[in-house]
């Protein structure tokens, strides 16, 4: 049943994240590419840190880290520039939810 629950729940995710999308204008398509690629550079992030202290840790490695490191933090920027002051002007509730928060990384 757990298994159920959380399933519902990322699809409501999904759907909330739709219909967001689907409110901001006709070139909601270019954030959804937005977001994709930076989904894609998140995963590789990942992977490339499973490999750290393992055999295949090396200098390259770790310049590759770095640089897609920035590369998530820079698009993430981009992005949320894009986003946010049109969420925050055709989405009232978003304001409610203390608008946004800095991560630090």
């Amino acid at each position: 049943m757990k298994h159920r629950s959380s399933v519902v729940a990322m699809n409501s995710k999904r759907q909330s994240k739709s219909k967001i999308l689907s409110v901001l204008n006709p070139s909601s398509q270019n954030y959804t590419e937005l977001l994709t690629e930076i989904n894609s550079q998140l995963a590789l992030f990942r992977d490339m840190l499973i490999h750290i202290g393992q055999s295949k840790d090396s200098p390259e490695l770790r310049e590759k880290i770095r640089k897609t490191r920035r590369s998530c933090v820079e698009g993430c920027k981009h992005t949320s520039q894009l986003l946010l002051p049109q969420i925050k002007r055709q989405v009232p509730w978003f304001s409610s939810f203390g608008g946004t928060k800095r991560v630090i990384i």
